[in-house]
């Protein structure tokens, strides 16, 4: 008798330590650290250009370190912010995998 559940492998390579928790497939799947990579970079080189273009060429009403510590919340905010968006495109995109997956299945029951 077919086993009726849908496993999510569909032809990825199997996990060398199956020991390892389903939040850890699901992180690497949804390559949440190359896109917090990616964010945490984009969001410094925003926070820079912006201290440079507006700090660094006149004078300032307030104290430098006070623009520093808006550039860290610039590019934490920025850098979450791409993270996040980078994480929902490949959760969109793995999905959509998943799916062809599934009707490529059930097409080649059907012919069975």
């Amino acid at each position: 008798m077919p086993d009726d559940h849908h496993d999510l492998d569909h032809g990825l390579d199997p996990d060398p330590d199956p020991e390892r928790p389903p939040t850890a497939h699901v992180l690497e799947a949804l390559e949440v650290k190359r896109n917090a990579a990616i964010g945490l970079g984009t969001g410094v080189a925003f926070a820079v250009i912006l201290f440079v273009l507006f700090v660094v060429p006149g004078p300032t009403r307030a104290e430098p370190i006070y623009y520093v510590g808006l550039a860290f919340v610039a590019a934490v905010t920025i850098g979450g912010s791409i993270a996040v968006l980078l994480t929902i495109r490949s959760a969109v995109k793995l999905s959509r995998e998943l799916e062809d997956a599934d009707e490529n299945d059930a097409e080649s029951t059907k012919t069975r």
